[in-house]
């Protein structure tokens, strides 16, 4: 999600040099190039996302005390051995910001860490207005401390976590002018990669992890969070221009054209330098993924079947039919392509 937004409206107080833009959303693959590659945008990294205070982007911080924590928490954890092959931590590459969210106590991404149906119960009556307006000061506080190191760098926040997805307004009411960049994948291929994601971090809270239970619990949330969604998306086609949607399978195949459809949709400037960095990046990622043990799941490992998924997300696959500007996507699962 892309958020341009003069962070001037009541109720949240006016920050001075705020009036920059602030993003929400790309998927990981896209965003995580070097921070700082692109004077447009800006992001958060592990050490930033707990903290009230950016850090110093290409400058060597290895004494800096966030960044000696946050690693010696990685360490403690055990992040870097049981995300192995899922999802890859480094220091000094941009991450999903669910941190500031969690501080309020008022956030689905606590959904994934624990089974908790009564928080789960709670939430969805209460709302999670409060870690979004907690989110929108976060940012504002960043977006300050950027303009005072950095004013010649203007543009966006980019920013990204799936459960913006589920009280999308909220979301449009916390930043009136977001702009949503939107991956769609075959719900049958991502439900087996989610819950394996979810296995993983449960395993860092509790000892007994059942998979059937994880597979049954996610389905329900997953597919009522993808539904919700759309279903916004439906009642309010006034700002179906804000939204860009992106097939994964053309994200993997060739993700700088997907590069520039997004910037050229948003009319966002790309300088042949960020096309250089994001190339390099690329090109580093598709030689550290040939070295790396590839993620394995089934959705069977989570007592899931395709007829059950396909029932679930029957509402997000309807809206995804009549949309012309998403290919089918079951004919390319079948497509070869160099993932990078």
């Amino acid at each position: 999600m892309s958020c341009r937004d003069r962070w001037g409206q009541r109720p949240y107080s006016k920050v001075p040099g705020s009036e920059d833009a602030r993003s929400l959303g790309l998927s990981q693959r896209m965003r995580r190039r070097r921070r700082g590659d692109d004077p447009g945008s800006a992001v958060t990294g592990p050490p930033e996302s707990p903290t009230p205070s950016l850090l110093e982007p290409r400058v060597a911080r290895p004494a800096d005390p966030r960044r000696i924590r946050t690693e010696e928490i990685f360490r403690a954890s055990r992040f870097a051995e049981v995300f192995t092959g899922i999802h890859d931590f480094d220091m000094d590459e941009p991450e999903e910001d669910y941190p500031i969210f969690r501080m309020t106590f008022t956030t689905w991404v606590f959904l994934a860490q624990f089974p908790i149906p009564s928080y789960a119960r709670w939430l969805a009556e209460r709302g999670s207005w409060a870690a979004d307006g907690f989110h929108r000061r976060t940012m504002q506080h960043f977006n300050w401390q950027r303009r005072q190191r950095f004013p010649e760098h203007g543009g966006q926040w980019l920013l990204k976590m799936p459960f913006h997805l589920m009280e999308l307004d909220t979301s449009m009411a916390t930043c009136p002018d977001a702009l949503f960049i939107q991956i769609h994948r075959e719900p049958t291929q991502f439900m087996g990669s989610w819950n394996s994601l979810v296995e993983r971090i449960r395993s860092l809270n509790s000892d007994r992890v059942v998979p059937s239970e994880v597979g049954a619990e996610q389905l329900s949330f997953m597919s009522r969070m993808l539904n919700r969604g759309i279903r916004f998306r439906e009642s309010h086609p006034e700002l179906e221009s804000r939204w860009v949607d992106v097939n994964y399978h053309e994200l993997v195949c060739d993700p700088m054209a997907v590069v520039e459809a997004i910037y050229g949709r948003f009319g966002w400037p790309v300088t042949r330098s960020t096309v250089n960095e994001m190339t390099g990046w690329l090109g580093q990622q598709a030689e550290r993924r040939r070295r790396e043990t590839r993620h394995q799941y089934t959705l069977d490992d989570y007592g899931l079947t395709h007829a059950g998924v396909d029932a679930a997300f029957a509402g997000y696959a309807k809206f995804l039919a009549t949309r012309n500007y998403v290919h089918d996507m079951k004919p390319m699962l079948t497509t070869r392509c160099d993932t990078p």
